[in-house]
């Protein structure tokens, strides 16, 4: 068979069913609630278009229910686990400890913050096996558990001091950007109604963690680092307030803008990296690496000629509307990483987001293999498609089966270009919400328009913590000008768009927390910014 030339194809229109089944159980309750009370506007739609809604909601409850009997086993088991001294004494290591203090402040957040709240509302709740109170009993145990267990006065167990360990879950939930101690008590007196013990222990755990925070309350730990405005000691700041934009320099706009950052991030569009450097690659990936044996002699070929396409000027998009950057190891040929920045018009824009590149040995044979590492060490999900723990679906890397053959991996007319571009164009789009399988049914509805607004608005969240002051606090290895020159040039717009985002959560979101985040995190943007341009 002859060989045929590589062509950089567009990327196939956005399929129906890009990714697998993900939203939040408790998401499709709260729609499922809002649809029936607009019983008017339900009635009134046609019989056949309501069949179908019907039908996908019944689809959705059964999930619900599913996920329901998933996180109460889930619970069960890591309550035993926090009872084994030995195993609960691991969780103080520090990237344990961080895990568990967001496992516990991001599911109290949702069961007992607004957005559990907003669950109170729904009928019998017992459909979907919905029990918040058993819930948040199960999380404190959990928590006051591993408190006793490395020491502390959480609980009233333990050896009552403050060791090392002992302290390390309550340093972790102090440093827990998204603490909000209102919903902890609130959690407290959940599982005191039958233990009073659980709530003094868990009030004694949260009275130490404000403490460390000097007030507690919703704040921006990342904002804190560079002094910028954040929602510091005492509580969650009002999101109603207006936001200051102002930054030093004017925002260049128009052909003026394009020029200026084709000439400052063109020379930067390819280059290479050292994959051993802190941060420098994904250490999955690299050992899959290490042992995967070497590359054939086709592999490293084709691998060879795509680099060396990438790196002709105008083969990776440049502009300030969206751009992609891509780096090769200096030291092998299967390694890579790629910068993708967030479009215009869609909650990602601005924002800079790494992907680590691996190449197997049968490359192209098969397709390579890419992890996402913008999620804020496994905390974030910025995409149905974009998983906490870095996995990308896409149909074209067999991660997820799309049904036309045009999708898939084409060893021959396929590449790492197409792939990046695909993620780019057909993945970080205005609408995520609408990328979940099945959702397409209330798409253009009320009740579809509300739950995206509300997908948004917790993305936005995270888009400005992780892809812009994450971002600009520690730039990956390889990709610091990139990072630096493009919030230089487009880090007004990126902080218009955060501040419009925070706005629209201020006056549309039931969750006056997560409100009152993203205005931290945007305060903290400008902050980032301004310290940028002073360098000037």
């Amino acid at each position: 068979m002859g060989k045929k030339k590589l062509t950089r194809f567009p990327p196939p229109p956005l399929p129906r069913n890009l990714s697998r089944k993900s939203k939040n159980p408790l998401g499709q309750a709260i729609q499922e609630n809002e649809q029936q009370q607009r019983s008017g506007a339900w009635d009134a739609l046609p019989a056949r278009e309501r069949s179908k809604k019907e039908a996908y909601l019944r689809s959705e409850a059964g999930v619900t229910r599913g996920f329901m009997r998933m996180a109460l086993s889930a619970l069960d088991v890591l309550a035993r686990l926090a009872g084994e001294p030995a195993i609960a004494a691991s969780f103080a290591a520090p990237l344990l400890a961080g895990k568990v203090a967001f496992a516990v402040v991001a599911f109290l957040n949702s069961v007992a913050g607004d957005r559990g709240a907003a669950l109170a509302s729904i009928e019998r709740p017992e459909r979907f096996r919905y029990d918040p109170v058993r819930l948040q009993k199960a999380m404190v145990a959990i928590a006051l558990r591993l408190r006793r267990a490395q020491g502390g006065a959480g609980g009233g167990g333990g050896d009552g001091g403050s060791s090392d360990a002992g302290a390390a879950l309550v340093k972790a939930l102090a440093a827990e950007p998204d603490f909000v101690a209102e919903s902890l008590r609130r959690a407290a007196v959940a599982a005191g109604a039958t233990d009073y013990g659980a709530r003094a222990g868990f009030e004694a755990l949260i009275d130490e963690v404000e403490a460390l925070r000097g007030g507690g309350g919703a704040s921006s730990a990342s904002a804190d680092a560079t002094g910028a405005p954040s929602a510091a000691a005492g509580g969650a700041p009002s999101a109603a307030m207006t936001l200051d934009l102002s930054l030093p320099t004017p925002q260049l706009s128009g052909p003026e803008l394009e020029a200026a950052y084709a000439a400052a991030l063109g020379p930067l569009s390819f280059g290479e990296f050292d994959a051993s450097a802190p941060r420098g690659y994904s250490r999955a990936f690299a050992a899959a690496a290490d042992g995967g044996g070497p590359l054939s002699r086709r592999a490293a070929k084709r691998i060879a000629k795509e680099l060396k396409e990438l790196q002709q000027p105008g083969a990776l998009p440049l502009s300030p509307a969206a751009s992609i950057f891509v780096r090769a190891a200096s030291d092998r040929l299967d390694k890579a990483r790629a910068m993708l920045t967030g479009p215009e018009g869609t909650p990602y824009h601005g924002g800079c987001f790494l992907f680590d590149v691996l190449f197997p040995a049968r490359y192209p044979d098969v397709p390579p293999l890419l992890s996402l590492d913008t999620t804020g060490g496994g905390r974030a999900r910025l995409n149905p498609n974009l998983y906490a723990d870095g996995k990308v679906c896409l149909s074209l890397l067999g991660t997820w089966h799309g049904s036309d053959a045009s999708e898939k991996w084409d060893a021959d007319a396929a590449n790492l270009w197409r792939v990046l571009v695909s993620v780019q164009g057909m993945i970080l789009v205005a609408d995520p919400y609408f990328n979940e399988p099945g959702v397409e049914a209330v798409r253009g509805t009320p009740e579809g328009d509300a739950a995206s607004a509300r997908y948004n608005a917790r993305l936005s969240l995270n888009v400005v913590r992780h892809a812009m002051n994450g971002m600009l606090d520690a730039p990956p290895p390889g990709f610091e000008e990139v990072v630096k020159e493009h919030f230089r040039l487009v880090g007004r717009s990126a902080l218009e768009a955060a501040a419009k985002a925070a706005e629209e959560a201020a006056r549309g979101s039931a969750d006056a927390a997560l409100a009152a985040q993203l205005r931290a995190e945007v305060e903290g943007l400008r902050g980032r910014l301004v310290k940028l341009l002073a360098e000037e």
